[in-house]
């Protein structure tokens, strides 16, 4: 029944009820039509979600970017024009925002369905990066660091500072072994440090995808040369400590990665769309 007709028929059984009240035969029958109406919509999300997958299938294999963020604003701005009706415009709107993000964590879980770890030098864009790409995909993202902070209750400086540099490494370690045997595949920041240990490498090469985020040293100075939160530049914030620090961990970053990505000049956005397009371009297998 169009929209117009079933309000309309909602007016006349209120003028027709009114005075005398409803009775539960009255209601019973609106609700088997909330049933019939509730049946109707699964098979047309089945239908929608079928579809979905095929031009999933059909974009990956024309080499086509598979998330268009351009797409979902002009299927939310065609939604908003079938709408009949203001009075339901708002609610409509976020059931189709909803559905769009659950077809894209369909797509996403069987496209990546893998953990997706970001690694790189202090100021990369690591952190940043996850989050956008946690949105694009419908996934989850992680910070490492916050992890560790939270097990110490105190800062990454404080810890350095007060339980040394190993104890770090070593609670580093234990957490991202737990985060990688999680069954939900999530985007996961990790310290700068992490590819320092074998161990740590191959859990991340056993269970996930590694990109390597590289900055230049003067564009990672100029990101970093105000924070206070770097204990392993504590006392030598300089372009000179960066880019000897960078020289001795590249070749770790290099070794580890599946692929890296140039982060100088580009938006958290404009990474994440490449990061996707990477992922999509090949078949990867790995661990469940």
């Amino acid at each position: 029944m169009a929209p117009e007709g079933l309000l309309c028929r909602i007016f006349i059984r209120k003028q027709t009820n009114r005075g005398r009240g409803y009775n539960v035969a009255s209601l019973e029958k609106l609700r088997s039509e909330i049933d019939y109406l509730d049946q109707e919509i699964v098979k047309l999300l089945e239908r929608r979600m079928l579809v979905v997958t095929e031009i999933m299938e059909q974009k990956k294999e024309l080499k086509i970017p598979i998330f268009d963020p351009e797409r979902e604003k002009e299927v939310l701005n065609k939604v908003k024009k079938y709408i009949s009706y203001n009075l339901f415009q708002e609610e409509i709107q976020s059931i189709q925002q909803t559905i769009m993000e659950s077809c894209k964590k369909i797509q996403s879980s069987h496209l990546f369905p893998y953990h997706i770890y970001l690694v790189g030098f202090m100021g990369s864009g690591k952190s940043s990066v996850a989050i956008t790409l946690a949105e694009m995909l419908a996934k989850e993202s992680v910070e490492m660091d916050q992890l560790i902070e939270n097990r110490y209750g105190k800062s990454i400086n404080d810890i350095f500072q007060e339980d040394g540099e190993v104890s770090f490494r070593r609670t580093e370690h234990e957490l991202l072994d737990d985060v990688s045997a999680k069954e939900d595949k999530m985007i996961i920041s990790t310290g700068g440090g992490v590819v320092l240990s074998d161990d740590n490498v191959n859990i991340l090469k056993n269970t996930g995808v590694i990109v390597w985020l590289k900055a230049s040293a003067a564009e990672t100075y100029n990101r970093i040369s105000q924070s206070e939160d770097r204990p392993l530049l504590k006392n030598n914030m300089s372009l000179e400590k960066i880019t000897e620090m960078l020289e001795e961990r590249n070749q770790y970053y290099r070794s580890a990665a599946d692929f890296n990505v140039e982060t100088d000049g580009k938006t958290v956005k404009e990474i994440g769309m490449e990061i996707i397009s990477l992922l999509g371009s090949v078949d990867i297998e790995r661990e469940n």
